[in-house]
């Protein structure tokens, strides 16, 4: 027996409902190159374009690099994990990337890894340069929990900000602009040179804890800090160790210098990179110590005095200053660290 006009009527709705179900809804359609962008990517790998490694000595193999990238063109580049870094514009069109005054061909972009190409500027001899970059969630999630970074904070137990555990400030300035904007005192204590070194603990919940100031400038350059870092209490997304938002560490430093202070601590760095290119080791050795008496906190110094105590087979000295750049918080001497320092 036929069915029923009835029964065929509801044979044709069902069918129509299962062929809706497995169509593509509008929700899931494939994200364009500008949506993948949004967020932020830590560099991971670089190097030349013809795909051959960089040597060791190439020191942009190792820096730190993050690219962060929001909506309406606003995007920060920065060189050090503990700031969101410089703001520039970017656009992207096709597969050309505009970020501030670099373009970069985008050679392949998804949810997880960005690479992107820069040729070779003309006129230098940095050879053409591919960047991969990785999700920076997905990167702090490869990285280890350093047991050596955790400490007690008022019975608290309270992680080093490192590149794994890093709290953000939800501004859209980084923390340096926005002290910047908010310690008036700032310039005027710019014409004294010295070092200015603070702390603070970001919570779990963001809000702030333990606010130190270890190396003072005056007291009211202490002061305005201090009132300036309290106004972003609850303004922090905390830190994620395991799943878990964690209490962090951060640290502030800044350095003061006057033209002199500058261009003498320039004239003995330079000559030191000269002696060191020409072999001169030691002569070298003892002009990059000066220099890092006169500035503790610049990296550069003690990566090349580690490079010329290498070369002199002062390895012990050499593994010191290499770990003296990690602790300053660069990646620049793990390769060296992990050839010679076991």
């Amino acid at each position: 027996m036929a069915p029923d006009s009835s029964m065929q009527g509801f044979i044709r709705f069902f069918c129509l409902l299962s062929l809706f179900a497995y169509l593509p809804s509008s929700n899931s359609r494939a994200k364009s190159a500008s949506e993948l962008l949004l967020g932020s990517w830590i560099k991971t790998r670089i190097q030349a374009k013809t795909g051959e490694e960089l040597p060791i000595t190439f020191r942009s193999k190792k820096a730190y690099l993050r690219f962060s990238f929001y909506k309406n063109g606003q995007g920060f580049k920065s060189v050090d994990f503990r700031d969101k870094g410089f703001a520039m514009a970017y656009a992207i069109k096709s597969n050309t990337l505009v970020f501030g005054i670099n373009t970069y061909t985008v050679e392949s972009i998804d949810s997880a890894h960005l690479v992107l190409l820069e040729e070779a500027s003309a006129g230098t001899d940095e050879p053409a340069i591919r960047y991969t970059f990785t999700r920076e969630q997905q990167y702090q999630n490869t990285l280890p929990a350093e047991q050596e970074t955790a400490v007690y904070r008022r019975d608290k137990l309270v992680y080093k900000e490192s590149q794994k555990l890093t709290p953000e400030l939800q501004l859209k300035s980084s923390l340096d602009a926005f002290l910047l904007d908010n310690i008036s005192a700032l310039h005027a204590s710019s014409s004294v040179a010295g070092f200015f070194v603070a702390s603070f603990v970001v919570l779990p919940s963001g809000k702030l804890d333990t606010i130190q100031i270890h190396k003072g400038r005056n007291q009211a350059f202490d002061k305005q800090f201090v009132k300036a870092i309290r106004k972003t209490d609850g303004l922090w997304r905390p830190a994620m160790l395991d799943g878990n938002t964690v209490a962090v560490e951060k640290e502030i430093r800044f350095k003061f210098s006057t033209f002199a202070t500058r261009m003498d601590y320039d004239q003995k760095y330079n000559m030191a990179i000269k002696l060191k290119n020409q072999g001169e080791y030691q002569s070298a050795i003892a002009l990059l110590s000066v220099c890092i008496q006169l500035d503790p906190y610049e990296i550069d110094a003690y990566y090349h005095r580690a490079t010329c105590y290498q070369e002199s087979n002062q390895i012990q000295n050499a593994c010191t200053d290499w770990q003296q750049v990690k602790t300053l918080g660069s990646k620049d001497a793990d390769e060296w660290l992990a050839k010679f320092c076991k």
